[in-house]
């Protein structure tokens, strides 16, 4: 009966969605022993066309998802939401937490972190930040917010109300032009169950 099937969720680094994913469980009527994985991009398409997980969502930049379809993973990606602009997020005590907007060019001048994934190195390649000299890799979002809490770190980040409930803050940036994509990745041809289709609803 598909009504009863768990939810087994891999996800890119982003808040929002485990945010979302913890209201969409306490809402619900019946409860069950879902998973929900976080990672890069291209090993949420991994973990999806492998089964270990039945429903990924990755963000990126639209042309990044074509690059991604192309590795022949045999999945499909459904846009859910698009032109999420991208921050500087910050904690409050950081030097750029009061300045009504910041350029690229100046976040060379702060600790830079960022997650140690593909996509994400990729991404500094993009925006001209790949040299940064004072550049720290971590693997996981506790590490990621330490760093920027506790060590006067930066990064680029879409804005998250979990994010701002913690004490972050998030600068606007002044090139206009910074935008990422929300994608539903699944297995081609596979039949999203009674829950997954509600859960996606839900992220609506």
């Amino acid at each position: 009966d598909e009504s009863v099937q768990p939810l087994e969720i891999s996800t890119y680094f982003v808040s929002n969605i485990m945010r979302l994913f913890l209201e969409f469980k306490k809402q619900s009527a019946e409860q069950f022993p879902d998973r929900l994985t976080e990672m890069g991009n291209q090993e949420v398409i991994e973990s999806v066309a492998a089964g270990r997980t039945r429903l990924g969502f990755i963000l990126c930049a639209s042309e990044k998802k074509d690059k991604y379809l192309r590795l022949d993973f045999h999945c499909s990606c459904d846009e859910l939401m698009t032109s999420i602009p991208l921050y500087v997020m910050v904690s409050r005590e950081h030097p750029l937490y009061k300045k009504t907007s910041v350029s690229l060019k100046e976040l060379l001048d702060y600790p830079y972190v960022h997650f140690n994934d593909v996509s994400a190195i990729s991404y500094l390649k993009l925006v001209g930040l790949a040299g940064h000299p004072n550049r720290l890799e971590v693997d996981n979002r506790g590490q990621f917010f330490d760093a920027i809490r506790e060590g006067q770190y930066i990064s680029l980040s879409v804005r998250g109300k979990t994010s701002e409930g913690r004490g972050f803050f998030f600068v606007p940036i002044s090139e206009k032009n910074l935008y990422l994509n929300l994608y539903c990745v699944t297995q081609k041809d596979y039949r999203l169950n009674k829950r997954e289709r509600e859960f996606i609803r839900f992220l609506r």
